[in-house]
């Protein structure tokens, strides 16, 4: 693990909130400096235009899958490019606005409260149906807007309460 994963994990271990935040500043500035440092002798413009042409391409992976399965395995892929993006949230929503979303298998891991739900087939899910082709999604389907919705939700709420005023 990388320093800065470290130091993130041992702020969770710290029960005091505002200890907790004092620790999570401080991995923050570090991580900077960090990169700071790293980034000497390269230019900044050109790194940010190449980073912002893999999101663009993340993107369009996504949104050109032709099946709703395809989709949702594209953006369990690439949504750590895809993150990248200012518009996450709109573009996230509108992309998943219409048909099913089949949700990633480590999402009950993530909303502790669709996993009840989603595994027990309750709330009007459906599991997908499976191929011996290619990778299989055990994970139940929903109204993509909802997915959507939750996972743009969830990182805010996520983000918010990890570094608050940070």
């Amino acid at each position: 693990m990388r320093a800065y994963e470290t130091d993130f994990l041992k702020a969770f271990e710290i029960n005091n909130k505002k200890s907790r935040s004092r620790a999570l500043q401080t991995m923050m500035v570090d991580l900077i400096k960090s990169v700071g440092n790293k980034m000497k002798g390269f230019s900044h413009r050109e790194t940010v235009a190449y980073y912002e042409d893999i999101m663009r391409k993340a993107w369009a992976q996504v949104e050109a899958a032709d099946t709703p399965e395809v989709k949702s395995q594209k953006f369990d892929e690439y949504m750590g490019w895809t993150m990248l993006d200012d518009n996450f949230d709109n573009r996230t929503r509108e992309t998943f606005r219409t048909g099913p979303v089949f949700v990633p298998v480590w999402w009950h891991r993530y909303d502790p409260g669709f996993s009840s739900s989603a595994r027990s087939g309750g709330g009007g899910l459906q599991a997908p149906a499976t191929s011996s082709r290619g990778p299989s999604f055990s994970a139940p389907n929903l109204p993509g807007g909802a997915f959507a919705a939750s996972i743009v939700t969830g990182i805010q709420d996520f983000s918010s309460n990890v570094v608050g005023g940070i």
